[in-house]
C-alpha cells in the first residue's frame, strides 16, 4: 500500500516537471507501441495519449518520416487436402509489416488470420486499411470496416444500403477536421455499364453517396446524378492523396464501358465533392494501368500490350489535365508475373518466378529481396503508425 502511494507521487512530480503542452511534444515524437505502454505511467499520460487532438498531432509528426515507415504486405497462404492438390482445405490470410528497403518481416499481425478467402482491401489511408467481405454467389458485399495495425485494433461498418458489385468504397483523412473518413458509393441498381447497342447512353447516372465518420460513428448520406464512375474491371485499391480519394473511372456518356479507364475520380473529403480528371490524352489500349503516387505528385502506370513495356506518368499540377508527362518509359522482361506497388520514390515491386523484387526506375536496377516465396501478396502499401482507434 505504501509502495503503490509512494510510486503515485513519484508518477505525479515527474508529470509536474513539465508543463502539460511539453510533454504532449515529447511524447508525439515516440513510437505507438512505446505510447500504448506509457498510457500505464499515470492518469495524466493515460488521458493525453487517448486524446483525439494528441493523436493528430503525433500523426503529422510521423506521416511524413521515411525512416519510420514500413510496407504493410496483406498475404494469403492456401492449404490443400492431400493426396488431391485440387481440394482447398483452408486459406490464411494475414498482415505483416515488412521494411522497405530488405522486405524482411519486422512485425507478424495475428488478426487477419482465419478469415475467408473473399477478403479484399479496399484502400489504405495514413495508418488505416479498409477491407471488406464479399459474397460472390450473391454478389453483393457482406460486411466492410477498418483496421489499425498499429494497435491491433478493428472497427466494423454498418452497410447503409444494399451495397451491389457495382459499387465502390474508399477511405481517407480529412486533415481540416481532424476525421478518418469511408466513402461508399452505390449505383442505381437497374443500370448496366455494357447496356443495349439500340439504346442511346444515359447522360449520367443517379448514384447515393455515403459518408461515415470514424470520430463520431455516424452516417451522412446524399444523391446525385454522376457522369463519372467507377471502372468495373479495375482490381486495385483506391489512392488517398491531397485529402482526396481516387478510383480509375469513365465517362457513362460515351457508351458502353470501355475496355481501359478514361479518366480519375477524386472525392475530396473536406468539401464533400467529387472532380474528374482525364487520364493523359495520348495512351493507348493496355493490358494493364494502376493509379499510384510519386513524390507528392499522382501517377499513372500503363502497361502496353507487349506485357513488359511500362509508362509512368505524372500529373505535375493537381487537377489539371494538361499537365500529364510522361516521366519514364522502361522494360521488365520476361518472366516478370505481378505488379505489387509503387513506392513514392519511384520502387516499383514485383513478382518474378515466385520471387519478390523492386525495380528502381531511375537507375534501372533490380534488387532481389526473396530468393523463394510461396504465400501470395494481395495488398501492398506504405505504413504509417497512428493512434486512430485507441477510444
Amino acid at each position: 500500500m505504501g509502495r503503490s502511494r509512494s510510486n503515485s507521487r513519484r508518477s505525479s512530480s515527474i508529470f509536474s516537471y513539465l508543463p502539460l503542452e511539453l510533454w504532449a511534444e515529447v511524447l508525439a515524437r515516440l513510437p505507438v507501441k512505446t505510447l500504448l505502454k506509457f498510457r500505464c505511467v499515470c492518469k495524466e499520460w493515460k488521458s493525453l495519449i487517448e486524446n483525439p487532438n494528441f493523436a493528430a498531432s503525433h500523426l503529422n509528426g510521423y506521416k511524413n518520416n521515411s525512416e519510420l515507415t514500413h510496407l504493410l504486405v496483406i498475404e494469403s497462404y492456401t492449404l490443400y487436402c492431400p493426396p488431391s492438390y485440387f481440394r482447398v482445405r483452408s486459406t490464411d490470410t494475414f498482415a505483416s509489416l515488412r521494411s522497405a528497403d530488405t522486405f524482411r518481416r519486422a512485425n507478424h499481425i495475428e488478426c487477419l488470420s482465419n478469415i475467408p478467402c473473399n477478403f479484399r482491401v479496399e484502400g489504405c489511408a495514413v495508418g488505416l486499411l479498409l477491407w471488406k467481405f464479399f459474397d460472390s454467389t450473391r454478389r453483393c458485399v457482406t460486411d466492410f470496416g477498418v483496421f489499425n495495425p498499429s494497435i491491433r485494433k478493428s472497427l466494423q461498418i454498418p452497410i447503409p444500403s444494399p451495397f451491389t458489385m457495382g459499387s465502390w468504397v474508399g477511405v481517407g483523412y480529412d486533415a481540416v477536421n481532424r476525421d478518418y473518413k469511408v466513402v461508399f458509393v452505390s449505383v442505381e441498381t437497374n443500370y448496366s455499364s455494357s447496356p443495349s447497342p439500340s439504346q442511346p447512353p444515359p447522360a449520367r447516372v443517379p448514384v447515393s453517396v455515403h459518408i461515415y465518420s470514424i470520430s463520431s460513428r455516424t452516417w451522412k448520406s446524399f444523391s446525385l446524378d454522376a457522369q463519372f464512375l467507377q471502372y468495373p474491371d479495375y482490381w486495385y485499391a483506391s489512392i488517398f492523396l491531397k485529402g482526396a480519394i481516387h478510383w480509375m473511372g469513365y465517362d457513362v456518356s460515351t457508351g458502353p464501358c470501355p475496355s481501359f479507364g478514361s479518366h480519375i475520380l477524386a472525392f475530396d473529403l473536406h468539401k464533400e465533392v467529387f472532380n474528374s480528371f482525364q487520364l493523359p490524352r495520348d495512351r493507348n489500349t493496355g493490358a494493364f494501368s494502376v493509379l499510384a503516387v510519386l513524390g507528392e505528385s499522382l501517377a499513372w502506370l500503363y502497361r502496353d500490350r507487349k506485357l513488359s513495356n511500362f509508362t509512368l506518368s505524372v500529373m505535375e499540377q493537381y487537377g489539371v489535365a494538361e499537365s500529364w508527362v510522361k516521366r519514364f518509359t522502361f522494360d521488365l522482361e520476361y518472366p516478370y508475373e505481378h505488379f505489387l506497388y509503387l513506392k513514392r520514390d519511384g520502387e516499383l515491386f514485383f513478382t518474378e518466378r515466385r520471387q519478390v523484387k523492386a525495380y528502381e526506375i531511375e537507375s534501372g536496377k533490380i534488387k532481389d529481396l526473396t530468393r523463394s516465396y510461396s504465400d501470395t501478396i494481395t495488398f501492398m502499401d506504405t505504413f504509417v503508425e497512428s493512434l486512430v482507434l485507441l477510444t
